[in-house]
């Protein structure tokens, strides 16, 4: 799946619909260009009442924060019973890398917070906050966007990080990611990763436990596109790996690549959790939605793997 109209892209869930000029308010830190109070006529799922804000030097485009009044469309629509919202979601406008029933797929795992459902599932608007892949200069040519996705997603989640301040805002969602958390965390998440130095993987890139088949698990990462490479998948046997084992691993071989790049190749081994190697498989198309490349871990000590788990080259 490749990038559409928008580079990167967050909401904030609410309770209901907020005054612009409050989130104005909030954005005060950041260089708000202008206000758009209507959408031209273009529908809800294109865009709401918004403020476009100027990005800081080294990353082109402009972020858009927009107002829409009523609940995330998590099924994103079809061709046939709603063409403005399926048109809207192809083209990028929730996310570059939103897939449809990403936000139920969150709350069946909210590992961090438990209360997610009761808290965030009745949420009656959201804000979107959105960078664009390109903005139209006066020449009237097109400019690509910048090539450091770190620093575009850096700025986007800061812009999302203050709109939380909002009484009315329940829960951060990144829908690339399909990660969902409350206002408290995604701060104390932000003031570790800077403690630290590191990039907070928490709050864009959800990991995932599935029971499969034949007594196997997998567990997987999602959201890594955003940064411009592959999400990483961990099959094993069940009782075999203890899960926070795997977390870990799936989030130190998600920095690696970061830091590195796509150095692993495949069937290339790497120390892992139970103290043995993994092997990685780099597959096109990943065990489970949404549909991804990725690099699918096993123990390298494993003696048969079922078929199903198998790369398909």
């Amino acid at each position: 799946m490749s990038k559409g109209i928008y580079a990167q892209g967050l909401a904030v869930l609410l309770q209901q619909p907020v005054d612009l000029e409050e989130i104005a308010r909030l954005l005060s830190a950041f260089h708000i260009i202008r206000r758009i109070e209507s959408n031209a006529g273009r529908g809800w799922p294109i865009s709401g009442p918004a403020l476009l804000i100027a990005c800081p030097p080294g990353i082109n485009g402009q972020v858009t924060v927009d107002l829409v009044d009523r609940p995330w469309p998590d099924d994103m629509g079809e061709p046939q019973k709603a063409p403005e919202l399926f048109a809207a979601w192809s083209m990028g406008h929730f996310g570059p890398f939103t897939y449809p029933g990403g936000l139920e797929r969150s709350l069946l795992q909210p590992w961090s917070w438990a209360e997610a459902r009761q808290v965030a599932g009745p949420h009656g608007a959201f804000l979107r906050i959105r960078l664009t892949g390109a903005v139209r200069a006066a020449d009237s040519h097109l400019r690509s966007a910048n090539e450091a996705p770190l620093a575009e997603l850096r700025f986007v989640t800061s812009v999302t990080q203050a709109i939380l301040n909002h009484p009315r805002a329940l829960a951060y969602f990144d829908p690339n990611g399909e990660v969902l958390l409350p206002p408290t965390l995604v701060r104390e998440s932000l003031a570790q990763a800077a403690e630290h130095g590191l990039a907070p993987f928490e709050l864009w890139s959800g990991i995932r436990l599935y029971n499969v088949n034949q007594g196997w698990i997998v567990m997987d990462t999602v959201g890594n596109w955003q940064l411009d490479m592959p999400d990483h998948e961990a099959a094993f046997r069940g009782q075999s790996f203890q899960p926070p084992d795997v977390d870990r691993f799936l989030r130190n071989v998600s920095l690696y690549i970061l830091e590195n790049g796509e150095v692993i190749k495949d069937k290339d081994t790497t120390d892992g959790p139970g103290g043995v190697r993994w092997r990685a498989r780099i597959c096109e198309e990943s065990l489970l939605k949404p549909p991804r490349r990725v690099y699918r871990w096993f123990p390298a000590n494993e003696p048969v793997v079922p078929a199903f788990l198998r790369p398909k080259s």
